[in-house]
């Protein structure tokens, strides 16, 4: 199995698209509860919560691009262009937009267009974030291996230094 097959069913697993146990994954998607719970009957959930909900949607949606069209990343150059590539692995477009703020996520788009072979350290590389950070600085992050972190005010810099963003 190559690396990028076994980074590519790690993260698949990791936002619950395949399960660990050798079953059937289940027919529900992930984040496919009802909007704005936690699967909870009448529990709201914070914007950070939905956030990341949202973060980890894309990821896997990017996965599955990435599987269908041999790991070149899709035009990433604005979220107009990134909805027109991701369409058909998304079913809801709110989950492109930051709950918190009420807009589109920050894209990574020096990234458009390349494949993963370009890039040594996926897990380091930021794809999808919040724009504005939170309370104490810290902000929600989608790395191009498809795993989810937030990332503290400090750090922040630095990730986006190793990921390229401007």
């Amino acid at each position: 199995m190559s690396r990028l097959t076994v980074i590519r069913l790690a993260a698949l697993v990791a936002l619950g698209a395949l399960p660990l146990c050798g079953c059937a994954p289940s027919r529900t998607a992930p984040g496919a509860q009802v909007p704005g719970t936690d699967g909870r009957r009448g529990a709201s959930r914070t914007d950070a919560d939905q956030s990341v909900q949202r973060l980890k949607e894309l990821s896997l949606a990017l996965q599955k691009y990435l599987a269908d069209h041999g790991d070149r990343l899709p035009n990433l150059t604005n979220m107009d262009a990134v909805k027109r590539s991701l369409s058909a692995y998304i079913s809801d477009d709110a989950v492109f937009i930051d709950p918190e703020s009420d807009e589109p996520y920050g894209i990574n788009s020096i990234l458009s267009g390349k494949r993963l072979i370009q890039f040594a350290e996926l897990e380091k590389i930021v794809v999808f974030y919040e724009e504005q950070a939170r309370a104490g600085g810290a902000r929600r992050v989608a790395f191009l291996d498809g795993h989810t972190a937030a990332v503290s005010g400090s750090e922040w810099d630095e990730v986006k230094r190793t990921s390229g963003i401007r």
